[in-house]
């Protein structure tokens, strides 16, 4: 009954174990790191994935958006960041927000954190997760406070991220996916955040081949 119950509120699998756990039963779901030797596979079809996403930048994080994989493209963007925000575990809404990070490199900042917040704040109502709450106190403190929850600027078909690198400034969207039919915790939290060129002096600029 309670694996019905959580099956038809459609729970992400950490909080159906929490359920079971609080119902007297053991969880039913694994979470086992994707270093593991039993994730090896997994681990190294979703690096493929990412890698096969170059030039454009792609990357995986975990629940509590922490980076597990990136491609080359993806570290990239955080060349000559400080060590303080590279060091284990990087986290990539730290890494964007924080005033030593990436936001002196997008040049739309405001805009993009606020979509960023929001993004936390879908989460954090989605999930009730301690961590996400957590994070957004953080980010909030580098932001100078909780940033607006609705669309502050004229609506787009796509928010980009508009990041300066010298005399260029390059344009991106992203697409998030998850991992369909998951059955460990781990899995079914990761994201993958893949980048696209929102136009074509960017597709340019990084050399990605035209489609066709």
């Amino acid at each position: 009954m309670v694996m019905r119950l959580a099956e038809c509120l459609d729970l992400p699998l950490r909080e159906r174990n929490s359920l079971l756990l609080a119902a007297g039963f053991a969880p039913e779901f694994a979470q086992t790191p994707l270093s593991a030797e039993s994730m090896r596979d997994v681990r190294r079809s979703l690096q493929a994935l990412i890698d096969a996403h170059q030039p454009c930048p792609a990357l995986i994080a975990d629940h509590a958006w922490n980076l597990v994989l990136a491609n080359d493209a993806a570290f990239e963007f955080v060349e000559g960041m400080p060590d303080e925000l590279l060091a284990e575990p990087i986290n990539v809404f730290r890494l964007v927000l924080h005033p030593k990070g990436m936001r002196n490199r997008i040049a739309n900042f405001d805009e993009y954190a606020d979509h960023m917040m929001q993004r936390l704040h879908r989460q954090e109502h989605a999930t009730g997760s301690t961590i996400i709450k957590e994070l957004i106190r953080e980010c909030e403190g580098y932001l100078g406070g909780p940033r607006r929850l609705g669309p502050p600027y004229g609506i787009a078909p796509v928010l980009a991220m508009r990041l300066a690198t010298g005399d260029a400034t390059l344009s991106f969207f992203t697409i998030v996916s998850t991992l369909g039919a998951s059955y460990d915790v781990t899995l079914d939290e990761i994201v993958v955040e893949s980048f696209f060129p929102a136009d074509a002096a960017t597709a340019q600029a990084i050399g990605m081949k035209p489609a066709g």
